[in-house]
């Protein structure tokens, strides 16, 4: 009758031991989700260690109350009185936790460590598509290596950045003709982006159009010594003897803007031109 009460005690005290791991893993198992739903969020924060760690102690807790509560496991501690205080034997339930909290925090850190991942830059601009830069490259910086990229529709792709560098920023140079960095601070590294985006702009120097083109009257015949006025005097040029004319204007091509062309100081066109370096452009005047 005596054993059976304390069969059912143990049993009782079993089945507590079981809730009180089954709530720590429950814990453990709902932080787990979170650090897979915001883990992005959290990365770019570089946090995620921190919150690992957080999840692995309800985790120990949870196995070392389930060895030491529900299946009986045990640590012992002996001492022969000599030199050290004593001699600990772990073979419980601390052993577990340990095992959960110390190796689980350690061992994929140092995995980690000697593993690498591939990033991915991507241009954007506001002047011109990302696929339309298909020249140049990137240099990324980190410490004393220097990585380099060409540039194919807008991305580069440096390959074997290793993990020490997640979350950190870090030097970038573009090489391109024409455009500079819009923020000299670099860029900061995350291998959880699918790319990161890099914003550039024209530089001063190259926001101009080169505009070239023939007048001509209404037969056909080559008009000499026309006067071209673009936007009230900010280029101005003239035909040559055959009609033709190039005049570089200090605006960015794809932009419209007021063109006026005189004759014999007489005004025969006034209208909005679009500036183009590439197509050439052609006036039929009519005399009146």
């Amino acid at each position: 009758m005596k054993s059976d009460d304390q069969n059912q005690k143990m049993t009782v005290s079993q089945k507590r031991w079981i809730t009180v791991s089954a709530i720590a893993f429950f814990i453990s198992l709902s932080a787990s989700f979170l650090l897979i739903v915001f883990g992005n969020r959290l990365s770019d924060f570089g946090i995620t260690n921190k919150i690992y760690f957080l999840i692995l102690i309800p985790l120990g807790f949870s196995s070392a109350a389930f060895l030491s509560g529900a299946m009986k496991s045990y640590a012992s501690y002996t001492s022969d009185g000599k030199g050290l205080p004593g001699k600990l034997e772990l073979t419980g339930p601390i052993v577990i936790f340990l095992l959960v909290v110390i190796g689980g925090f350690y061992i994929p850190k140092l995995m980690e460590e000697s593993q690498t991942f591939d990033l991915k830059v991507r241009i954007l601009s506001e002047d011109q598509e990302t696929s339309q830069f298909d020249d140049g490259s990137m240099r990324l910086y980190l410490d004393d290596k220097t990585y380099t990229g060409n540039i194919r529709e807008g991305e580069v792709v440096f390959s074997t950045i290793p993990n020490e560098f997640q979350n950190k920023n870090v030097r970038i140079e573009l090489l391109v003709e024409g455009y500079q960095l819009v923020s000299p601070e670099g860029i900061r590294i995350s291998k959880d982006k699918r790319a990161l985006d890099l914003q550039v702009k024209k530089k001063e120097a190259y926001k101009s159009t080169v505009v070239r083109g023939s007048v001509t009257d209404e037969k056909g015949y080559p008009i000499p010594n026309a006067i071209l006025n673009f936007s009230s005097g900010l280029a101005t040029g003239s035909t040559n003897e055959i009609g033709d004319f190039n005049i570089q204007v200090p605006i960015e091509q794809g932009r419209k803007i007021p063109l006026k062309i005189l004759l014999q100081g007489k005004i025969v066109f006034n209208e909005n031109v679009t500036l183009d370096s590439q197509s050439p452009l052609s006036f039929k005047i009519v005399a009146n």
